[in-house]
C-alpha cells in the first residue's frame, strides 16, 4: 500500500471499530455479558461473526502494513489485525496506515442497537437459536439500552489510555425516552466524547425524529460540536423478514456482527438511514440547528445523491407548506450538514461527478472488519485518482472534518 506524500498522515477515517471478543464480554461489562451470550448458540466456532468466537483473545500481531491493510480478521483464534482488541495499540496502527485520526464504532455496543429493535423472531433466525429461550420484545428493547450504557462506560475507561484526538470513541445513545436520550447525551459530552451514534430504525423516543419536542437533543449536539450519526446496523426497519424468504437470500455463514450477508439485506441496508435523513432535512432540523453535524456510516453512499434530487423535487412540489420549514432546497442540507461513507466497491468518482454533492463523501476504511476490504484506502485513491488532487484532498481529509470536530 502507498499513500502519496500529500496525505501521509492527513487521512481522516470516519469509520474504524473496536472488536472485543466474546470471552472478554464479561469481564468488561458485568453481568451483561454473560446475558448475552445466553443468548447465543453454544456452537460459537462454526458461526460466521468471527467477534462471536470463544477462543479468541490475543492482540500482539506485529504493526506492520502487511498486517492493517491485509491481515484482517482471525486465524487460529489470534486477532490478525493489530489494535482491534487493544485500544492502546490503535494510534501506532493509525501511524502505520497514514491516518491521523479515526473514529472507533462498537462491536458490543452494536448488539444493544439490534435488540433495542429486535424481534425474538428475528434473533431466533440470525443467532439459529430457538424462539423460546428468547425474552419478549420489550425485554430485548430493555437489555438493549443497558447494554449501551454499558458500553459507555467501557468506551470512557478507555479514554485515559489513548490520544482521543486521533483514536476518536463514538458513544451509543439508546433512545427508548428522551429522558435517557438527553442525560446519557450530556454524559458522553462532559466526558469529552465528540460523537454519538442513534438507531435509526426506531422513531427517537417514540416521536418523529423532526418533532420540535426533540428540538434540546439536537440543540445540545450542535452547541457541543457534537455529530450525530448512524452507523450501518443490524437495525430491523422491516416490519417483516419475510421479504427474504426464499433460499437465494438465505443468510450467509460470512454474516458480521453488522451486516445480514446475502443480496436482499444488502441492498436494503441504506433504508433505514435514508428515511431518517429525509425527515429530519424536510422536517426542518437543519434549518433550526444549522451548525449541527450528522454522518451516515457504513450504509454506502449510492443513494444519497438521487435521495437528495428527489427531496428537491418534492419540495418544490410542496412549497407552500415547506416554506415554513426550509429556506433552500433540500439538496443543500444535505451538502452543508451531512457526510457519507461509501464502500469500497462503490464507483464514488461517478458520484463526485454525477451530483453537486463534493462536501459528503468521506473516506471510511472499517479497520479491522473484513468487510471494509483489503488496500481500501489504495483502491478508493484509484477510483479517484482521475478527478484530481481536489478532490482527493475532500475525499481523504477535508469532509470528515464536519463530522470528527
Amino acid at each position: 500500500m502507498t499513500v502519496t506524500d500529500a496525505l501521509i498522515g492527513r487521512v481522516n477515517d470516519v469509520d474504524g471499530h473496536e472488536v472485543l471478543p466474546i470471552s472478554q464480554w464479561g469481564a468488561q461489562f458485568g453481568h451483561l455479558g454473560p446475558l448475552l451470550q445466553a443468548l447465543l448458540p453454544e456452537e460459537l466456532d462454526t458461526f460466521g461473526i468471527a467477534e462471536l468466537r470463544s477462543g479468541v483473545e490475543r492482540d500482539d500481531v506485529g504493526i506492520t502494513p502487511d498486517s492493517v491493510w491485509r491481515r484482517v480478521g482471525w486465524e487460529n483464534n489470534i486477532c490478525q489485525a493489530p489494535g482491534a482488541i487493544d485500544m492502546t495499540r490503535r494510534e501506532a496502527v493509525l501511524d502505520t496506515m497514514g491516518v491521523r485520526a479515526q473514529q472507533i464504532f462498537p462491536s458490543f455496543g452494536t448488539a444493544g442497537f439490534m435488540l433495542l429493535t429486535a424481534t425474538p423472531a428475528f434473533v431466533s433466525s440470525f443467532f439459529k437459536i430457538p424462539a423460546e429461550v428468547i425474552p419478549g420484545e420489550v425485554a430485548l428493547a430493555e437489555i438493549g439500552e443497558q447494554v449501551c450504557l454499558a458500553y459507555n462506560n467501557w468506551v470512557l475507561g478507555q479514554m485515559t489510555g489513548i490520544d482521543g484526538d486521533r483514536v476518536r470513541m463514538v458513544g451509543v445513545i439508546p433512545t427508548i425516552s428522551f429522558e435517557t436520550m438527553m442525560a446519557e447525551t450530556e454524559r458522553l459530552i462532559a466526558a469529552g466524547i465528540k460523537a454519538v451514534a442513534i438507531p435509526p430504525a426506531v422513531p427517537p423516543a417514540g416521536r418523529s425524529p423532526a418533532d420540535r419536542s426533540l428540538d434540546p437533543f439536537w440543540a445540545l449536539c450542535e452547541r457541543s460540536n457534537v455529530s450525530v450519526q448512524i452507523h450501518g446496523a443490524l437495525d430491523r426497519f422491516m416490519a417483516t423478514d419475510v421479504w427474504r424468504n426464499i433460499p437465494e437470500f438465505e443468510i450467509e455463514s460470512s454474516a458480521t456482527a453488522e451486516f445480514i450477508v446475502e443480496p436482499w439485506s444488502m441492498a436494503s441496508l441504506h433504508l433505514s438511514a435514508q428515511n431518517f435523513v429525509t425527515t429530519i432535512v424536510l422536517g426542518g432540523v437543519f434549518e433550526r440547528h444549522p451548525q449541527l453535524r450528522f454522518g451516515v456510516i457504513e450504509c454506502g453512499a449510492h443513494w444519497v445523491g438521487p435521495m437528495a434530487e428527489s427531496l428537491d423535487v418534492w419540495a418544490r412540489q410542496f412549497k407552500r407548506r415547506m416554506a415554513k420549514l426550509i429556506a433552500m432546497p433540500p439538496s443543500g442540507y444535505v451538502a452543508r450538514n451531512i457526510r457519507v461513507s461509501p464502500f469500497v466497491f462503490e464507483p464514488v468518482a461517478l458520484y463526485f461527478e454525477r451530483y453537486n454533492l463534493g462536501e459528503v463523501y468521506c473516506y471510511g476504511s472499517d479497520y479491522p472488519h473484513h468487510e471494509g476490504g483489503i488496500n481500501q484506502l489504495e483502491t478508493l485513491r484509484e477510483h479517484l485518482r482521475p478527478l484530481g488532487r481536489d478532490i482527493e484532498e475532500k475525499f481523504f481529509v477535508t469532509n470528515a472534518q464536519w463530522i470528527m470536530g
